[in-house]
């Protein structure tokens, strides 16, 4: 078992920064199907509790309120009920930072790659107007359409590029790439890190590290369970490039791992108009989105907070030591292991398909 204190402690001393997935579990989260029942004090009192601990750690990015919740017109019901969990993560933060000294971090949603969800005017500008105490004050997206020698325009990048261009926030994607080709040569890397993407976004993370059975990872961590569907794969004969030995097992450094680095190592252009979408960031919160209409249906609301405020401190300290004292004592969380291989069996976190 590896403390996530200890993981995080770690990267704070190689300068790297950390951005949690969600702050949901496949046990406490906003379910796509029943979002307004599943917004309940058990719910979002984790959510919290999760903010307060992730919030002690120097080099924590942000929060993540919510992975991909809404997929589909159906579950696009969900998304005021994001909104309230939005508020609720950013109200704790300032309470949490007044009375324990923790940060108040940024709060985000990464959507998932679905174009007629995220091309469509309504759901983004929900998340994204209003006061400035329920909207996001970054976004994450998914994209996968980048696929080997390919072009903004054969990749649909340059729509996608449209999209997000007039948003006055920071912008990255959460995951991207294809392992269609392989050994990847990451062209989509090159091109993200490169004008005009970076006019818009602020790079993105790799789709994906660690190896499981979708074959995406640069790297392979297969433990000692060596004769599992690893020890069965020829991923190491065909793609492998060095094998290092740890404490946890044998590390398979790919192919695709030299690749990468050798597309984040070339040159790269920024040219980013900042000083405008500023000024356009005070004029979005300044809207009231009550008063709009959203592809949702005006009689689906933010809901009213579930938490007891006047009591958070015993909300949020029933059954748990508080967040500084659980970085003191060193909570141990879920090992690299298991949380690599956990994605692959539930995904980043419950959201019930409807």
């Amino acid at each position: 078992m590896v403390p996530i204190r200890q993981i995080n402690e770690t990267l704070s001393d190689s300068r790297l920064t950390t951005q949690t997935q969600t702050v949901a579990t496949p046990f406490n989260c906003i379910n796509r199907a029943n979002p307004y029942s599943s917004y309940n004090s058990d719910n979002v009192i984790h959510f919290l509790r999760t903010a307060g601990i992730m919030s002690c750690y120097p080099n924590t990015l942000g929060l993540t309120a919510a992975d991909a919740v809404v997929n589909s017109h159906h579950s696009l019901r969900a998304t005021p009920v994001i909104k309230a969990v939005i508020r609720d993560l950013k109200k704790y933060m300032i309470w949490s930072n007044k009375h324990n000294g923790t940060r108040i971090l940024p709060v985000s949603y990464s959507a998932a790659d679905v174009l007629n969800i995220t091309r469509p005017q309504g759901f983004l500008e929900y998340l994204y107007l209003g006061d400035q105490a329920s909207a996001v004050d970054f976004w994450m997206c998914k994209n996968y359409s980048w696929v080997g020698e390919s072009s903004m325009a054969m990749s649909g990048w340059d729509s996608f590029l449209s999209r997000y261009e007039k948003f006055a926030i920071p912008a990255f994607l959460s995951e991207y790439g294809t392992n269609l080709i392989r050994p990847r040569q990451f062209h989509e890397t090159r091109a993200l890190y490169s004008d005009p993407m970076t006019r818009v976004f602020s790079g993105g993370c790799l789709y994906d590290f660690a190896e499981g059975p979708n074959g995406y990872g640069l790297v392979a961590l297969p433990g000692t369970d060596e004769t599992g569907w690893f020890g069965k794969s020829d991923i190491v004969e065909t793609h492998g490039a060095e094998t290092r030995d740890t404490d946890a097992g044998k590390l398979y450094i790919l192919y695709d791992f030299g690749n990468y680095k050798a597309a984040l190592a070339e040159p790269t252009s920024h040219n980013s108009s900042w000083s405008t979408m500023e000024l356009e960031a005070v004029e979005r919160h300044n809207v009231d989105t009550s008063l709009m209409s959203w592809p949702w249906g005006s009689e689906l609301q933010m809901p009213e907070t579930c938490i007891d405020w006047d009591n958070i401190e015993g909300l949020i300290g029933a059954g748990m030591p508080s967040p500084l004292e659980t970085i003191t004592q060193g909570l141990e969380s879920t090992s690299i292991l298991e949380r690599t291989s956990g994605q692959a069996e539930h995904g980043s976190t419950c959201r019930t398909d409807d």
